[in-house]
C-alpha cells in the first residue's frame, strides 16, 4: 500500500465478473506504536470514542502482543492481535464465550501449546452508540 506510513495492505475479492474492495489493513508494532493504533481506531466512522471507551475494541488484556492490525472494511472495522500467548488465547476464548469444548481443550493442553503464538481478532461497529461485536476468530500457524 504505497503512501502509508505503516505496513499496510489492500484486499480485494476477485470474481469471474467483478472485483470488489474488501478492506484496508494497517499493521502496527504493539510495543512502540500504541498511540498510532488508538488514532487509527478513533479515526473510523465505525467507532465513536465519545460514546464508548476504546478498551471495548483495543482490549487491554491482549495489547501485549507482537502486532496489532486495524482493518477498515466496507461495513465495519476489525482489530487483530497477532502473536499472543496461550494464556491470552484462553482469556479471549472465555471473553467471547467460545464453546466449552474449545476452552477445555486449550486449558487441558496449555503446557503443550505454551511455546506457540496465536492471532485473534474481532469485527465490530457502532450501533446506537454501542459497540456491537459482529464476529471473532482465533488463528494459529503451526
Amino acid at each position: 500500500n504505497p503512501g502509508s506510513t505503516v505496513s499496510s495492505g489492500i484486499a480485494y475479492a476477485l470474481e469471474a465478473s467483478s472485483t470488489t474492495l474488501e478492506n484496508f489493513s494497517f499493521f502496527f508494532d504493539a510495543q512502540t506504536q500504541h498511540a498510532q493504533v488508538r488514532a487509527k481506531i478513533c479515526s473510523s466512522a465505525f467507532f465513536d470514542s465519545s460514546a464508548a471507551p476504546i478498551d471495548h475494541v483495543l482490549l487491554p488484556e491482549l495489547r501485549d502482543c507482537q502486532t496489532i492490525c486495524v482493518a477498515n472494511k466496507r461495513t465495519h472495522d476489525c482489530v487483530y492481535f497477532s502473536g499472543i500467548t496461550v494464556d491470552q488465547l484462553r482469556y479471549f476464548l472465555r471473553r467471547f464465550d467460545y464453546p466449552e469444548a474449545t476452552q477445555r481443550f486449550v486449558d487441558g493442553h496449555r503446557s503443550a501449546l505454551d511455546h506457540l503464538l496465536f492471532d485473534v481478532g474481532i469485527d465490530y461497529r457502532m450501533e446506537a452508540g454501542q459497540v456491537v461485536l459482529l464476529k471473532s476468530g482465533y488463528y494459529g500457524v503451526f
